[in-house]
């Protein structure tokens, strides 16, 4: 299915991500199917699910598909201040953003660098996951070159993310 298809203006999910939403009930397994079919949509070597806390300004690691290390697992439910530039920005002003090498590399704990070095993600594109103007988590796209977005995968981005919003809306709202 083309970037084109996927991406639905009229806020409809997805016809992949609807699926997924009628098959799943356990919100853990629709979220790591969620975060596949972004993978595969976008293009990606490796995507990340995180609920936003505006509370405490804080991100919940959902679920990652593609490249990732054995650790990733044991992260779930991990909670993180939003304190990067790129985390920081999308949540700050609700618009994707763009990483490059230094900031993916500088950006996220410690143990989030040593990781995407390890990876050797040198771009990373980070997207609000909204629905009805509320921001619901973020969604990571890593690729292990370093190139910009194309604007079809940008909009596939944000029509996959809002989906991701719905589901994270449904479960803990």
């Amino acid at each position: 299915m083309s970037h084109a298809e996927e991406s639905n203006p009229n806020g409809e999910h997805p016809p992949r991500i609807a699926g997924a939403m009628r098959r799943r009930t356990d919100t853990g397994a629709l979220l790591r199917e969620m975060a596949a079919i972004s993978q595969q949509e976008l293009e990606a070597d490796r995507v990340t699910l995180w609920r936003y806390h505006v509370e405490d300004d804080t991100i919940e690691f959902l679920a990652c598909s593609g490249l990732s290390l054995s650790r990733s697992e044991h992260m779930m439910g991990r909670r993180a201040p939003v304190t990067t530039s790129g985390l920081a920005t999308a949540v700050r002003e609700l618009q994707p953003v763009m990483m490059f090498d230094s900031l993916v590399s500088t950006g996220g704990s410690e143990t989030e660098q040593w990781e995407m070095q390890q990876l050797g993600i040198r771009t990373m594109l980070v997207v609000p996951c909204m629905d009805e103007g509320k921001l619901f988590g973020l969604m990571s796209a890593g690729y292990r070159t370093g190139r910009s977005v194309p604007p079809g995968v940008l909009q596939t981005a944000e029509t996959l993310s809002n989906s991701v919003a719905k589901a994270i809306a449904q479960t803990w709202e």
